[in-house]
């Protein structure tokens, strides 16, 4: 057997006929060592072919409200079986390697989610550059994501889930009592939950 001899992206059918395939009529290309893919449009592929997504949300520290959007998100995806999606959270000034605050896994272990795995990691280049969509507590999160390239990826997490510009940010819990981080817990679940809808339908 031999190819095609053609580039991956030079599809074409033997012979030069056009096929159809689902409702449109589309060029195909297929050899038996390459198999058969369309020119265009692209087909619906099974799950295990989607491309990743990779979301990323920010806060100062990462020890507080981007570990608990992170794990609301993970939990709201894996609901809806977006197993395509993966999730991280980092911080403008977090140490590297930090447990969750106590607050943060108090109230998390409230809710079913348990955070005693999490550890913090610094915002750099690399996570803005390996992330598709930076999801931040306020707009100078934002403004760091944009210093380190990430200015068409990022936006405030109460903006991209719908809210008000004056009603966006997320307030800092940290040093607070438990009611603080209760209250910081709820903003963040109604604003995941603004958030999931879009997320999980670009990769359907």
């Amino acid at each position: 057997m031999r190819s095609c001899g053609r580039r991956r992206g030079d599809w074409h059918h033997e012979g030069g006929e056009a096929g159809k395939r689902g409702s449109g009529e589309v060029e195909f290309t297929w050899c038996y060592v390459c198999f058969y893919f369309p020119a265009s449009p692209l087909p619906r592929f099974p799950a295990y072919y989607l491309p990743l997504m990779h979301v990323l949300f920010v806060c100062t520290g990462n020890t507080c409200r981007s570990p608990m959007a992170e794990a609301l998100l993970r939990e709201a995806l894996a609901s809806r079986g977006a197993d395509q999606v993966t999730v991280a959270s980092a911080g403008t000034g977090a140490w590297d390697g930090a447990p969750v605050s106590e607050g943060a896994y108090l109230v998390g272990l409230e809710h079913g989610l348990d955070l005693s795995g999490h550890r913090a990691q610094l915002l750099t280049r690399e996570l803005v550059k390996a992330s598709d969509l930076i999801l931040t507590m306020s707009g100078h999160h934002s403004a760091r994501v944009a210093e380190l390239g990430g200015e068409d990826k990022v936006h405030v997490l109460g903006e991209y889930a719908g809210r008000e510009e004056s009603n966006r940010e997320v307030s800092d819990p940290f040093g607070s009592d438990l009611t603080s981080y209760r209250a910081t817990y709820d903003e963040l679940q109604e604003m995941i939950t603004g958030v999931v809808g879009r997320v999980a339908g670009t990769v359907r």
